[in-house]
């Protein structure tokens, strides 16, 4: 299997994880008004913003203040454990 092989087949299997705890972080979930902000970051906020939107019953491609308090509050977490 070449590296492109192995990277599409896992962004395959991560798609059909969406919505589930078994997320890995690849696969875009997010509505395009968060293009910007989630397309470059790290796998660990994307999980984190996932799981929270699963936990608060909020769809994932939605766009509302709760979602946009979600990314940030992740964004700040991840980059201030990052910075320890």
């Amino acid at each position: 299997m070449t590296e492109l092989e192995r990277v599409l087949e896992e962004l395959r299997v991560d798609q059909s994880n969406l919505g589930t705890i078994d997320y890995q972080g690849i696969a875009f979930f997010w509505n395009m008004e968060y293009k910007h902000i989630l397309r470059d970051a790290s796998r660990d906020v994307r999980v984190g913003v996932h799981s929270i939107l699963l936990d608060e019953n909020l769809p994932l491609n939605g766009v509302s203040d709760k979602h946009y308090e979600i990314i940030k509050h992740q964004l700040n977490y991840w980059n201030t454990f990052n910075n320890l």
